[in-house]
């Protein structure tokens, strides 16, 4: 009497039905992580930019006028929002007093394109341009 042993493993059925498995997972799964990366530093970004705006705010009742940059109000980018956008450009116009503040995505940062600027002014009005 002859008796077969199985061999102990997986069949390649079973290791094909595995890796389809992790493939459709994988396929759902990247780019709502890239899509959740992606609302965390946009919130960051804007984060800051109301933080710009109320900067400005304080820094018009000490001088009667708008800073017309970064340094003047004593203020750092963080870390994270400058990985993915450029410094911000301050635009500060005299008659009637105002400012405009705007963060454009960096082209080198892959999972902010095609997410827009985001801007703010002395209506601490935030606005995103797509």
């Amino acid at each position: 009497m002859s008796t077969l042993r199985r061999a102990a493993g997986y069949s390649l059925m079973e290791i094909l039905v595995v890796l389809a498995i992790i493939g459709v997972l994988t396929t759902v799964a990247v780019p709502s992580y890239q899509k959740y990366a992606r609302s965390t530093v946009r919130s960051q970004a804007m984060q800051f930019m109301a933080e710009l705006a109320q900067q400005q705010e304080r820094y018009f009742l000490d001088n009667q006028t708008y800073a017309g940059s970064l340094t003047q109000l004593k203020l750092l980018m963080p870390a994270e929002v400058a990985k993915h956008y450029s410094a911000p450009s301050l635009t500060v116009a005299s008659n009637p007093p105002r400012f405009e503040a705007q963060l454009h995505p960096l082209t080198s940062s892959g999972n902010m394109l095609g997410d827009g600027s985001i801007r703010v002014d002395n209506r601490q009005k935030p606005w995103r341009h797509y």
